[in-house]
């Protein structure tokens, strides 16, 4: 299983799971490959991907780039998780939304 880190309001991966906060912006920003951003945590078969620190909006990636993201961690795995923000609080989760093949309110 693979999850990411799309919360921009609060994200928080990187501390739940003792990972460096290094991530989705820089592979966003082609600094680093889908496999680097991927880091091992202590569950087994569980991948996570931070955020990273300069990605502050997801409406400023862009549809295409983003679901070549999800199309990358799809490839990988059978099951992706994104963590966001809360459904209808910002532009993102919106897009994100219509992204996903489902969406768990918690």
């Amino acid at each position: 299983m693979r999850t990411a880190d799309c919360n921009v309001r609060n994200p928080d991966m990187h501390r739940r799971f003792g990972v460096e906060d290094i991530g989705l912006d820089e592979y966003l920003k082609g600094q680093t490959g889908i496999d680097q951003a991927l880091l091992d945590t202590p569950v087994p078969n569980l991948h996570v991907m931070p955020l990273g620190e300069g990605l502050t909006s997801l409406a400023t990636v862009g549809k295409e780039k983003f679901n070549e993201f999800i199309t990358a961690l799809r490839d990988r795995c059978e099951y992706v998780l994104l963590d966001s923000s809360p459904v209808g609080l910002n532009p993102e989760t919106t897009v994100l939304c219509e992204m996903v093949d489902a969406v768990v309110l918690v």
